[in-house]
C-alpha cells in the first residue's frame, strides 16, 4: 500500500450499525479503517447507526473520527428518517468522498444519504448473497446494488449472485484480511492438547445448538478424553447449554464466554471446527489458519471452501453431513502426524489474506472511484 496513491488525503467514512459490539463487521472494518488511515492515506470517519463507545469492542484508533447518527437506540423503521437526516448533514460537513456502507442492513440508509451528494457509496457486503433467506435481506440486497457505485464482496463465489441477481453494475472481489497480530506469534503447534475448539456468535446461523451438539453427541461419548471449548456469546446460550444438559455433555462441551485476549488461547487446542449453516466469508478461520490450526467446516456454499484446501490444512464435509464431521474428527484427533502436517500447510496459504495485500486492493478501488469524482 503507497501513503502517494491519492493526491490528496481522501474523506471514507464507514457505516456500521454499532461499534460497541464483537462482531466480525466491527472487526475487520476497524483492521482496514486503521489501515487506510495511517500514514495519512486517508482520513477515515466511522459512522454508527446506533449510539455507541469508541473504548468498548474492538479497538480504535485514535485518529479517527467517529460520529452517532442516533442519540438513543432505535430499530431501523422507527430511526432511518432521523438518522438519514443526520448522515447527509456528516458527508456535506465533512466533505466525505466515499461512504462504505458496512452490511446489507444499512443500504437503503446510506442509498438516501447520497442522493444529491458529491459523494460516492460503495456497498461492502459482509454476508453471503444467500445466506439469510428473508425479503427484508433481498430487498436490502437490491438497495445496495442500485444505489452503490460497485459492491464489494468478499468471495469469488459471491461475485456471480451479485452481478446476476442485482441492479449493481460493478462488482470487486476482496477478502477479509488476517489481523497482523495473528501473525506476531509463531508458538509451535501441538496436537497433543485433545482440545478442539469453535468460535462464534452464540446465534443460529453458527448452528451451536443443532450442527455442534450433534457431532459432539458422536465424537465425545466415543472418545472421553476430548473436550470441545465455544467461544463467544449471544442470544442462544441458554439453548446451548439445556443442549449440552439434555445429551449428557456436560464438562465436555464447555460455553467459553467472550474472553480478552482469544488471540492467545488458540495454541491451547489442536483442531478448529466449524459448523455453521451459512457464512459470508468465516473470519475466524482466517484465525485459526494464521495460528496453524488444522481447519475442519461443512462445505457451506460461501467462504470456508476458499480457505480450507481440502486433504491439505483441513477437511471440508458435505453439508451438515454429521457422521462424516465425526469420522474426521476422530481420525485427526488420533494422528497427530496428519495434525502436525495440516498445521504445516497452513503457511503456504497466507498470503492473499494479509493485511498488505487486501489493504493494496482497497486502495486501488477507492483511487478509482475518487479519480471518478475529480473528473466530474
Amino acid at each position: 500500500m503507497s501513503e502517494n496513491m491519492f493526491t490528496k488525503s481522501p474523506n471514507i467514512a464507514f457505516l456500521l450499525g454499532s461499534l460497541s459490539g464483537k462482531g466480525g463487521i466491527e472487526r475487520v472494518t476497524s483492521i482496514i479503517g486503521e489501515g487506510l488511515s495511517e500514514k495519512n492515506v486517508a482520513k477515515v470517519h466511522i459512522i454508527s447507526f446506533q449510539p455507541f463507545q469508541p473504548k468498548k469492542g474492538y479497538s480504535w484508533n485514535d485518529e479517527i473520527s467517529y460520529f452517532n447518527l442516533l442519540s438513543e437506540r432505535k430499530g431501523m423503521r422507527q430511526g432511518i428518517i432521523e438518522a438519514a437526516l443526520n448522515l447527509r448533514k456528516y458527508l456535506s460537513k465533512n466533505k466525505i468522498d466515499i461512504l462504505i456502507v458496512c452490511g446489507h442492513r444499512f443500504c437503503l440508509l446510506g442509498g438516501l444519504s447520497v442522493i444529491g451528494k458529491q459523494t460516492k457509496m460503495i456497498y461492502w457486503s459482509h454476508s453471503s448473497f444467500y445466506g439469510e433467506k428473508n425479503k427484508y435481506k433481498w430487498w436490502n440486497e437490491q438497495f445496495g446494488g442500485f444505489f452503490s457505485k460497485c459492491v464489494v464482496s468478499l468471495t469469488k463465489a459471491d461475485v456471480n449472485n451479485y452481478k446476476n441477481k442485482t441492479l449493481s453494475n460493478n462488482v470487486f472481489q476482496i477478502y477479509n484480511p488476517i489481523d497482523d497480530k495473528l501473525l506476531e506469534d509463531q508458538s509451535v503447534y501441538n496436537p497433543h492438547t485433545n482440545k478442539i475448539i469453535s468460535v462464534g456468535r452464540l446465534n443460529e446461523q453458527k448452528r451451536f445448538d443443532t450442527n455442534l451438539i450433534e457431532v459432539a453427541k458422536i465424537v465425545l461419548h466415543k472418545n472421553p478424553h476430548l473436550e470441545w471449548h465455544i467461544y463467544g456469546d449471544g442470544e442462544l446460550r441458554d439453548v446451548i447449554n439445556n443442549k449440552i444438559i439434555e445429551n449428557n455433555l456436560v464438562k465436555r462441551v464447555k460455553l467459553m464466554g467472550n474472553v480478552k485476549g482469544l488471540y492467545n488461547l488458540y495454541n491451547e487446542y489442536s483442531l478448529m471446527v466449524m459448523t455453521s449453516g451459512y457464512e459470508g466469508f468465516p473470519m475466524v478461520l482466517l484465525e485459526g489458519m494464521s495460528k496453524n490450526l488444522p481447519l475442519l467446516s461443512f462445505d457451506i456454499p460461501t467462504g470456508p471452501n476458499e480457505i480450507i484446501q481440502n486433504n491439505s490444512n483441513g477437511f471440508l464435509i458435505p453439508a451438515f453431513n454429521y457422521s462424516d464431521m465425526a469420522e474426521k474428527i476422530e481420525y485427526l484427533m488420533s494422528s497427530p502426524d496428519i495434525l502436525i502436517s495440516f498445521s504445516e500447510n497452513n503457511r503456504q496459504y497466507l498470503q492473499p489474506f494479509r493485511l498488505s495485500n487486501i489493504m493494496g486492493q482497497w486502495c486501488q478501488l477507492l483511487v478509482k472511484y475518487i479519480e471518478d469524482k475529480s473528473k466530474g
